[in-house]
């Protein structure tokens, strides 16, 4: 038998008994792709909260001025109350989805929420049914 005969010889016994290292590999395979996954999601949901942070930073009572000139603090407009009530109840919920996520759990609702834009009137709806 000639040597590239018997080394195929050998890596066809080699592969019949490799059941054990192929289910192992896969194992391994298939837990670093949901790993590496679920790290991409986390990184663009630390980047979301910052863009529902700043929705909510913007929401600003105007400042007005005394006959003096001197700045007196404004306040807020019943839509800017209102507005500001929401990007705060949409940070709270992102805040907690990204919680359980860093926890090991939630993804699934993590990745809708970065998906469809955090913490949205169709995840209040839903919570409230609960």
């Amino acid at each position: 038998m000639s040597t590239g005969t018997a080394v195929l010889v050998e890596v066809a016994d080699a592969l019949k008994a490799s059941s054990g290292t192929v289910r192992s590999r896969l194992v391994a395979t298939l837990t670093e792709r949901e790993l590496a996954k679920r790290v991409d999601l986390l990184d663009k949901a630390l980047v979301k909260r910052k863009e529902v942070a700043k929705e909510l930073d913007k929401i600003r009572a105007e400042d007005t001025f005394d006959g003096e000139g001197n700045k007196v603090p404004g306040t807020f407009t019943k839509a800017q109350h209102e507005s500001r009530k929401k990007a705060k109840e949409k940070l709270t919920k992102f805040d907690a989805a990204l919680e359980r996520a860093f926890s090991g759990e939630g993804f699934d609702k993590l990745a809708q929420m970065v998906a469809g834009g955090g913490g949205s009137d169709k995840d209040e709806s839903e919570s409230k049914e609960d």
